[in-house]
């Protein structure tokens, strides 16, 4: 769906570039001629300043696009992730939560666990430094 937004975006952005190119070069030609010569060199620079607008304007939108790019290719490799540890991919009031079966330690019946991939994301994170604190830590040496 991002996908589809932001290639929306790029075509719009197109369009309105090359509406602009046309507007600034037929009002470019029309003052040309009537203009004397003194005029007609000021005027030069100024179509050359509003040509370099447009492009700088493109730039944004450009780079926006590179980002919402980038932003989906992330998207893709979180599901592709999550997808291999077992997820679905569901809809909860309109956001995307993943969801699997676990079993509970001690019970035979699985309950569904859903989370955001930024909850998953803060949950391996605080079991990994769990795990390396506990490989840390000294064992006590005992006395007899």
């Amino acid at each position: 769906m991002r996908l589809i937004i932001g290639l929306a975006l790029c075509f719009c952005a197109l369009q309105a570039s090359e509406a602009l190119a046309d507007d600034q070069a037929s009002s470019a030609a029309q003052p040309a001629p009537a203009s004397p010569p003194a005029a007609s060199s000021a005027a030069t620079p100024a179509s050359s300043s509003t040509s370099a607008q447009p492009a700088s304007a493109a730039k944004p939108v450009a780079s926006t696009t590179a980002a919402s790019s980038t932003a989906a290719a992330s998207d893709e490799d979180t599901d592709k992730r999550l997808r291999s540890q077992g997820y679905k991919a569901e809809t909860h009031n309109g956001n995307k939560v993943y969801c699997r079966k676990e079993t509970e330690l001690g019970s035979r019946f699985p309950s569904k666990v859903c989370a955001t991939p930024e909850q998953l994301a803060i949950a391996n994170k605080d079991s990994q430094d769990a795990l390396n604190k506990v490989q840390r830590q000294t064992p006590t040496a005992k006395s007899n």
